[in-house]
């Protein structure tokens, strides 16, 4: 049973409870009723009215800017955007369970949250990095 489209009072009330301080391209992040951020691994899951079922955050967002999903895709967040509780419709993407995969993939989220993608001090390309020196243990002592 897919979720119903909800009401404009409620999409209202939906709206209200997320943070959009950051502008149009931030994340906005949903907060609890009391105005608390959620926990960082946390993933929103909300009810709407006439159903029975709770769905994520993201889904509801995609159903109030873009109607519904087709069976075959699933929402997912673009590659700049990692963060759980984000409700922005700008960094929701719909996809095949194959693209979501591969996007993962690519992107390690516990090194990139928050980053720009790209933005890798690399050198030249073909250049070789210099080796490191080994480290000193604690203990060791080196006479010199």
């Amino acid at each position: 049973m897919k979720p119903p489209i909800p009401s404009a009072a409620w999409i209202e009330l939906f709206w209200q409870r997320v943070d959009r301080t950051g502008g149009a391209d931030a994340c906005w992040p949903l907060l609890t009723a009391d105005g608390r951020l959620l926990s960082p691994n946390t993933v929103p899951v909300i009810r709407i009215p006439n159903f029975n079922k709770s769905i994520p955050a993201a889904r509801a967002v995609w159903l109030m800017t873009h109607g519904e999903l087709p069976d075959d895709l699933e929402i997912y967040r673009n590659s700049l955007c990692r963060h759980k509780q984000c409700c922005n419709p700008r960094h929701l993407r719909a996809g095949t369970t194959e693209v979501r995969k591969r996007i993962n993939a690519v992107i390690n989220p516990r090194f990139m949250a928050g980053r720009p993608i790209g933005i890798i001090e690399a050198g030249e390309p073909g250049e070789k990095r210099k080796p490191r020196r080994p480290r000193k243990e604690k203990n060791d002592v080196r006479a010199d």
